[in-house]
Protein backbone atom coordinates (compact mmCIF):
# COMPACT_ATOMS: atom_id res chain seq x y z
CA UNK A 1 0.00 0.00 0.00
CA UNK A 2 2.24 2.71 1.10
CA UNK A 3 4.47 1.24 -2.05
CA UNK A 4 1.60 2.08 -4.35
CA UNK A 5 1.46 5.65 -2.85
CA UNK A 6 4.91 6.27 -2.97
CA UNK A 7 4.69 5.34 -6.43
CA UNK A 8 2.00 7.20 -7.34
CA UNK A 9 3.65 10.72 -5.47
CA UNK A 10 7.03 10.22 -7.17
CA UNK A 11 6.95 8.26 -10.01
CA UNK A 12 8.41 10.90 -12.40
CA UNK A 13 11.38 12.24 -10.75
CA UNK A 14 12.40 8.78 -9.05
CA UNK A 15 12.57 7.96 -13.02
CA UNK A 16 15.19 10.65 -12.99
CA UNK A 17 17.21 10.15 -10.20
CA UNK A 18 17.46 6.23 -11.13
CA UNK A 19 19.39 7.46 -14.38
CA UNK A 20 22.32 8.92 -11.99
CA UNK A 21 22.38 5.03 -10.29
CA UNK A 22 22.85 2.55 -12.78
CA UNK A 23 25.32 0.38 -10.29
CA UNK A 24 22.42 0.37 -7.70
CA UNK A 25 20.13 -1.84 -10.52
CA UNK A 26 22.17 -4.09 -10.10
CA UNK A 27 22.41 -4.13 -6.24
CA UNK A 28 18.74 -4.31 -5.39
CA UNK A 29 18.91 -7.54 -7.98
CA UNK A 30 21.74 -8.99 -5.92
CA UNK A 31 19.77 -8.65 -2.53
CA UNK A 32 16.51 -10.07 -4.23
CA UNK A 33 14.66 -6.97 -3.30
CA UNK A 34 11.06 -7.39 -4.89
CA UNK A 35 10.89 -3.48 -6.42
CA UNK A 36 12.73 -2.06 -9.52
CA UNK A 37 14.87 1.20 -8.94
CA UNK A 38 12.53 3.52 -9.81
CA UNK A 39 9.93 2.35 -7.15
CA UNK A 40 12.78 2.19 -4.68
CA UNK A 41 13.64 5.45 -5.47
CA UNK A 42 9.83 6.54 -4.99
CA UNK A 43 9.39 4.63 -1.29
CA UNK A 44 12.74 6.36 -0.99
CA UNK A 45 12.35 10.40 -1.27
CA UNK A 46 8.39 9.94 0.04
CA UNK A 47 9.96 7.93 3.21
CA UNK A 48 12.11 10.99 3.47
CA UNK A 49 9.18 13.63 2.95
CA UNK A 50 7.17 12.32 5.80
CA UNK A 51 10.01 12.61 8.07
CA UNK A 52 10.53 16.19 7.19
CA UNK A 53 6.56 16.50 7.60
CA UNK A 54 6.76 14.75 11.26
CA UNK A 55 10.03 16.45 12.39
CA UNK A 56 9.13 20.09 11.58
CA UNK A 57 6.07 20.42 13.14
CA UNK A 58 7.83 18.85 16.44
CA UNK A 59 10.82 20.70 16.70
CA UNK A 60 9.02 24.19 16.04
CA UNK A 61 7.21 23.20 18.67
CA UNK A 62 10.05 22.18 21.35
CA UNK A 63 12.00 25.17 20.15
CA UNK A 64 9.10 27.63 20.53
CA UNK A 65 8.61 26.41 23.87
CA UNK A 66 12.18 26.63 24.88
CA UNK A 67 13.03 29.61 23.08
CA UNK A 68 10.26 32.38 21.94
CA UNK A 69 12.68 33.39 19.18
CA UNK A 70 10.51 32.99 15.82
CA UNK A 71 12.80 33.43 13.47
CA UNK A 72 15.37 31.27 14.89
CA UNK A 73 12.82 28.80 15.97
CA UNK A 74 11.25 28.38 12.60
CA UNK A 75 14.32 28.49 10.72
CA UNK A 76 16.38 25.85 13.00
CA UNK A 77 13.42 23.48 12.80
CA UNK A 78 13.37 23.50 9.08
CA UNK A 79 16.74 22.84 8.56
CA UNK A 80 16.56 20.22 11.42
CA UNK A 81 14.03 18.58 9.88
CA UNK A 82 15.46 19.30 6.14
CA UNK A 83 18.70 17.17 7.55
CA UNK A 84 16.97 14.16 8.89
CA UNK A 85 14.95 13.76 5.37
CA UNK A 86 18.34 14.15 3.35
CA UNK A 87 20.16 11.74 5.89
CA UNK A 88 17.09 9.35 5.55
CA UNK A 89 17.40 9.28 1.62
CA UNK A 90 21.25 8.73 1.74
CA UNK A 91 20.28 6.08 4.42
CA UNK A 92 18.11 4.26 1.42
CA UNK A 93 21.19 4.91 -1.43
CA UNK A 94 24.26 3.25 0.81
CA UNK A 95 21.47 0.09 1.95
CA UNK A 96 21.21 -2.25 -0.92
CA UNK A 97 25.09 -1.93 -0.99
CA UNK A 98 25.89 -2.58 2.63
CA UNK A 99 23.11 -5.94 2.67
CA UNK A 100 24.68 -7.22 -0.45
CA UNK A 101 28.60 -6.39 1.31
CA UNK A 102 26.98 -8.40 4.35
CA UNK A 103 25.42 -11.43 2.40
CA UNK A 104 28.38 -12.16 -0.13
CA UNK A 105 30.96 -11.86 3.25
CA UNK A 106 28.66 -14.58 4.81
CA UNK A 107 28.83 -16.71 1.39
CA UNK A 108 32.52 -16.23 1.03
CA UNK A 109 32.88 -17.52 4.65
CA UNK A 110 31.10 -20.43 3.94
CA UNK A 111 32.31 -21.25 0.47
CA UNK A 112 35.87 -22.84 1.16
CA UNK A 113 34.00 -25.76 2.64
CA UNK A 114 30.75 -26.02 0.49
CA UNK A 115 32.99 -26.13 -2.75
CA UNK A 116 35.35 -29.04 -0.52
CA UNK A 117 31.78 -30.89 -0.06
CA UNK A 118 30.48 -30.44 -3.66
CA UNK A 119 33.62 -31.53 -4.97
CA UNK A 120 33.07 -34.62 -2.82
CA UNK A 121 29.30 -35.11 -4.10
CA UNK A 122 30.65 -34.68 -7.59
CA UNK A 123 33.46 -37.24 -6.85
CA UNK A 124 30.63 -40.30 -7.25
CA UNK A 125 30.06 -39.45 -11.04
CA UNK A 126 26.91 -37.73 -10.29
CA UNK A 127 25.71 -35.01 -13.05
CA UNK A 128 25.95 -31.68 -11.66
CA UNK A 129 22.10 -30.72 -10.91
CA UNK A 130 21.85 -34.25 -9.06
CA UNK A 131 24.75 -33.12 -7.22
CA UNK A 132 23.01 -29.78 -6.29
CA UNK A 133 19.86 -31.63 -5.28
CA UNK A 134 22.69 -33.61 -2.67
CA UNK A 135 24.17 -31.01 -1.75
CA UNK A 136 20.90 -28.52 -1.10
CA UNK A 137 19.50 -31.37 0.94
CA UNK A 138 22.51 -32.24 2.77
CA UNK A 139 24.52 -29.39 3.41
CA UNK A 140 24.24 -27.10 6.86
CA UNK A 141 25.79 -24.18 4.68
CA UNK A 142 22.69 -21.95 4.27
CA UNK A 143 24.22 -19.20 2.55
CA UNK A 144 25.39 -21.26 -0.35
CA UNK A 145 22.31 -23.28 0.28
CA UNK A 146 20.39 -20.35 -1.12
CA UNK A 147 22.17 -20.08 -3.94
CA UNK A 148 22.19 -23.29 -4.86
CA UNK A 149 18.35 -23.54 -4.32
CA UNK A 150 18.00 -20.70 -7.31
CA UNK A 151 19.73 -23.03 -9.35
CA UNK A 152 17.73 -25.87 -8.86
CA UNK A 153 14.62 -23.84 -8.40
CA UNK A 154 15.08 -22.63 -12.12
CA UNK A 155 15.49 -26.36 -13.24
CA UNK A 156 12.68 -27.61 -11.84
CA UNK A 157 10.16 -24.90 -12.14
CA UNK A 158 11.34 -22.41 -14.68
CA UNK A 159 12.49 -25.31 -17.21
CA UNK A 160 16.00 -23.96 -17.89
CA UNK A 161 18.92 -25.80 -18.54
CA UNK A 162 21.96 -26.39 -16.57
CA UNK A 163 23.96 -23.69 -18.32
CA UNK A 164 21.07 -21.46 -18.03
CA UNK A 165 20.25 -21.92 -14.78
CA UNK A 166 23.84 -20.86 -14.16
CA UNK A 167 23.97 -17.73 -16.15
CA UNK A 168 20.83 -16.24 -13.81
CA UNK A 169 22.37 -17.48 -11.18
CA UNK A 170 25.49 -15.37 -12.06
CA UNK A 171 23.53 -12.14 -12.65
CA UNK A 172 21.77 -12.71 -8.64
CA UNK A 173 24.50 -13.56 -6.38
CA UNK A 174 26.35 -10.97 -4.59
CA UNK A 175 29.36 -12.25 -3.72
CA UNK A 176 31.84 -11.95 -5.83
CA UNK A 177 33.50 -15.44 -5.34
CA UNK A 178 30.81 -17.11 -5.33
CA UNK A 179 30.10 -15.51 -9.34
CA UNK A 180 34.25 -16.79 -10.23
CA UNK A 181 33.13 -20.41 -8.33
CA UNK A 182 29.94 -20.34 -10.80
CA UNK A 183 31.71 -19.13 -13.88
CA UNK A 184 34.13 -22.03 -13.79
CA UNK A 185 31.84 -24.62 -13.60
CA UNK A 186 29.83 -22.90 -16.67
CA UNK A 187 32.81 -22.85 -19.07
CA UNK A 188 34.12 -26.33 -17.31
CA UNK A 189 30.45 -27.55 -18.49
CA UNK A 190 31.00 -26.45 -21.98
CA UNK A 191 34.45 -27.13 -22.60
CA UNK A 192 33.68 -30.58 -21.65
CA UNK A 193 36.21 -30.73 -18.57
CA UNK A 194 36.06 -32.58 -15.20
CA UNK A 195 33.98 -31.11 -13.00
CA UNK A 196 35.29 -32.50 -10.21
CA UNK A 197 38.85 -31.90 -10.94
CA UNK A 198 37.71 -28.19 -10.93
CA UNK A 199 35.48 -28.45 -7.82
CA UNK A 200 38.49 -29.65 -5.97
CA UNK A 201 41.39 -26.92 -7.01
CA UNK A 202 38.88 -24.67 -6.61
CA UNK A 203 38.17 -25.90 -2.61
CA UNK A 204 42.15 -25.78 -2.39
CA UNK A 205 42.59 -22.34 -3.86
CA UNK A 206 39.39 -21.22 -1.63
CA UNK A 207 40.88 -22.87 1.52
CA UNK A 208 44.60 -21.02 0.81
CA UNK A 209 42.71 -18.17 1.03
CA UNK A 210 41.17 -18.64 3.92
CA UNK A 211 44.31 -19.78 5.84
CA UNK A 212 46.08 -16.65 4.71
CA UNK A 213 42.89 -14.42 6.13
CA UNK A 214 42.91 -16.50 9.10
CA UNK A 215 46.66 -15.53 10.12
CA UNK A 216 46.15 -11.96 8.79
CA UNK A 217 43.63 -11.95 11.79
CA UNK A 218 45.35 -13.73 14.00
CA UNK A 219 48.09 -10.62 13.61
CA UNK A 220 45.59 -8.20 13.71
CA UNK A 221 44.19 -9.78 17.00
CA UNK A 222 46.84 -9.46 18.87
CA UNK A 223 46.90 -6.05 17.97
CA UNK A 224 43.50 -5.36 19.07
CA UNK A 225 44.78 -7.27 22.63
CA UNK A 226 47.34 -4.89 23.20
CA UNK A 227 45.04 -1.59 22.60
CA UNK A 228 42.73 -2.96 24.99
CA UNK A 229 45.18 -3.83 27.27
CA UNK A 230 47.42 -0.77 27.62
CA UNK A 231 44.94 1.64 26.35
CA UNK A 232 41.98 0.73 28.24
CA UNK A 233 42.48 -1.79 31.33
CA UNK A 234 45.71 0.11 32.58
CA UNK A 235 44.58 3.37 31.88
CA UNK A 236 41.53 2.83 33.90
CA UNK A 237 43.64 1.19 36.48
CA UNK A 238 46.08 3.65 36.46
CA UNK A 239 43.42 6.85 36.57
CA UNK A 240 41.91 4.88 39.63
CA UNK A 241 45.39 4.42 41.52
CA UNK A 242 45.75 8.32 40.39
CA UNK A 243 42.80 9.89 41.94
CA UNK A 244 42.41 8.03 44.81
CA UNK A 245 46.03 9.31 45.68
CA UNK A 246 44.78 12.82 45.15
CA UNK A 247 41.80 12.50 46.39
CA UNK A 248 43.00 10.97 49.98
CA UNK A 249 45.56 14.41 50.11
CA UNK A 250 42.67 16.89 49.04
CA UNK A 251 40.39 15.03 50.93
CA UNK A 252 37.13 14.77 48.56
CA UNK A 253 36.58 11.03 48.19
CA UNK A 254 32.90 10.61 47.59
CA UNK A 255 32.31 12.19 44.57
CA UNK A 256 35.20 10.20 43.47
CA UNK A 257 34.00 6.52 44.33
CA UNK A 258 31.41 7.02 41.98
CA UNK A 259 33.51 8.46 38.74
CA UNK A 260 35.96 5.33 39.34
CA UNK A 261 32.71 3.01 39.65
CA UNK A 262 31.46 3.89 36.90
CA UNK A 263 34.55 3.36 35.04
CA UNK A 264 34.86 0.10 36.74
CA UNK A 265 31.51 -1.23 36.16
CA UNK A 266 29.96 0.54 33.19
CA UNK A 267 32.78 2.12 31.23
CA UNK A 268 34.97 -1.16 31.45
CA UNK A 269 32.30 -3.45 30.21
CA UNK A 270 31.06 -1.12 27.42
CA UNK A 271 34.55 -1.25 25.90
CA UNK A 272 35.05 -4.80 26.07
CA UNK A 273 31.48 -5.69 24.36
CA UNK A 274 32.63 -2.85 21.87
CA UNK A 275 35.78 -4.93 21.43
CA UNK A 276 34.32 -8.16 21.17
CA UNK A 277 31.65 -7.20 18.13
CA UNK A 278 34.61 -5.84 16.63
CA UNK A 279 36.67 -8.40 16.24
CA UNK A 280 33.47 -10.99 15.86
CA UNK A 281 32.48 -9.02 12.69
CA UNK A 282 36.34 -8.64 11.14
CA UNK A 283 36.57 -12.79 11.90
CA UNK A 284 36.88 -14.80 8.93
CA UNK A 285 34.94 -18.10 8.22
CA UNK A 286 32.15 -17.00 10.57
CA UNK A 287 31.08 -19.72 13.34
CA UNK A 288 33.68 -22.43 10.84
Amino acid sequence: MILKIANFMFKDISKRIADFFPALRSDLKKIDLKMTLEEYFALAIFTSFLIFLILLPIFSLVFTLLLPLYVFTYLSSFLIALGAAVLSFLFFIFLPTQIKKSKAKKIEDELPFATLYLSSISSSNLSLPQTLEIYEKASIHENVKKEVRNIIRNLKYFGMDILTALEKSIEKTPSKKMEELLWGILTTLRAGGNLTSYLKEKSKELFNEYLRKIYEFAQSLTFYIEIYLISVVLGVLFFIILTSIFAGIAGAAYNLVEIQFLLAFIFLPMIALIFMLLIRASSPGGEY
